[in-house]
């Protein structure tokens, strides 16, 4: 299924971002906005089909995660954004290590803040 009509028969979303490289395509969003839910989801066929990524290594709760942007080279990609922890914005990194099949949240970020959120990659 297209992007377009997953977003708008199944996660009835808004898109954030979206990064392809060669035939792999991420795409990421909230299914209300802001805060909702997070989608992350993979094409391998340019966009033809979809796939949501379900679970992420290291992040308990999708609904407080927003990513802002994502960049991908070869086989590593790199996921921006922020999660609401103790009614603060908190930075955090997501990486794939595999075209964007699996994820996990980057345990130690060198010289990040404590609060605010990434915005690009």
């Amino acid at each position: 299924m297209g992007l377009q009509k997953a977003l708008s028969t199944s996660l009835r979303g808004g898109l954030a971002r979206i990064n392809c490289t060669n035939t792999t395509c991420i795409a990421t969003g909230s299914v209300s906005g802001g805060y909702s839910s997070l989608f992350l989801m993979i094409s391998h066929d340019s966009g033809q089909s979809w796939t949501e990524v379900k679970n992420i290594s290291g992040v308990s709760q999708k609904n407080k995660l927003r990513i802002d942007d994502i960049s991908c080279t070869g086989e590593n990609c790199v996921a921006a954004g922020d999660y609401i922890g103790n009614n603060q914005y908190v930075p955090i990194l997501l990486v794939s290590h595999n075209k964007g099949d699996s994820w996990s949240a980057v345990d130690k970020i060198p010289n990040a803040p404590a609060y605010g959120s990434f915005s690009n990659v």
